[in-house]
């Protein structure tokens, strides 16, 4: 387990590093002065307007780094978007989204960890739009698992003999008129029940 999130973890970095290969020089990317042409803006000024982050440029909100502009970022368009790249970057992100997907519903970890920094520095979305995205992701891997899991039964069963209770393997019944065995799901509903409420109200307040 440990292995493979530490697999998935190298394989985001080096899809990060070769996608902003292209991005400029590292100078002008740590310089203070940076800014950004704002398409909204320039609309309503009627003459080119900066900005330093383009979280202030409403409907704009990703940045291209070698044009210096923000822009509305589209998936597997690549006409709309600066550069014809981005459309590269949306057939990357498809693959390791799937990768992704697999582990961590296997894992049973979510996965927000993992799609908000895929959306940020694979598809070049800003923090807003990947964490929105993310959550969708989550909705749909959530759902594949619940009906995969949803008829499975758990691997021990409990076994009533002679007044006295344990725990066997569910395929390792011995049919007997003094034993019953009784199963139950994979799934915790009782401990779901309990959690899903505090956890939708949490997250509401988030």
């Amino acid at each position: 387990m440990r292995s493979t999130k530490f697999s998935l973890a190298s394989l985001l970095c080096l899809a990060s590093l070769l996608l902003h290969a292209d991005a400029g020089g590292s100078g002008d990317k740590c310089a203070a002065s940076k800014s950004y042409s704002c398409p909204y803006l320039t609309d309503i000024c009627q003459e080119v307007v900066f900005v330093n982050d383009c979280l202030k440029c409403d409907g704009y909100l990703s940045t291209d780094e070698q044009d210096s502009i923000c822009f509305d970022r589209k998936l597997l368009n690549g006409k709309d978007n600066p550069h014809a790249g981005y459309l590269w970057r949306d057939v990357i992100g498809i693959i390791v989204w799937f990768i992704a997907a697999g582990v961590a519903t296997a894992c049973g970890v979510g996965g927000g960890g993992i799609y908000v920094p895929l959306g940020i520095l694979l598809l070049n979305f800003a923090p807003k739009p990947s964490s929105g995205l993310s959550q969708s992701s989550i909705f749909g891997a959530s759902l594949g698992g619940l009906l995969l899991n949803l008829r499975n039964k758990h691997p021990f069963a409990t076994k009533v003999s002679n007044n006295s209770t344990e725990s066997v393997p569910s395929n390792d019944q011995e049919d007997d008129e003094n034993t019953k065995y009784y199963t139950r799901p994979i799934i915790d509903f009782d401990m779901a029940l309990f959690l899903a409420p505090m956890e939708m109200a949490g997250a509401v307040l988030g």
